[in-house]
């Protein structure tokens, strides 16, 4: 069924970069439901601990940019 229902989606648009991020978060979205047996429809955490989830990851982004600037001043 998730197959399908990725393929439904991707067959809505025509554009490509819209395809390839819709697959992206379907590949990522099975990767997290292996890896904690879990979806993201879980329950057992509070909206702050939500929050330092994404706070946790916002930090590692903005790692990521300082990274990234480093390498184009080369």
């Amino acid at each position: 069924m998730k197959d399908e229902l990725v393929k439904d989606l991707l067959f809505m648009t025509p554009d490509n970069v819209v395809r390839d991020v819709i697959k992206r978060f379907n590949a990522r979205s099975l990767s997290g439901i292996e890896k904690y047996s879990t979806t993201l429809e879980r329950n057992d955490l509070t909206g702050k601990e939500w929050l330092q989830h994404l706070q946790d990851e916002l930090m590692d982004a903005v790692l990521y940019i300082e990274k990234l600037k480093t390498l184009n001043d080369e």
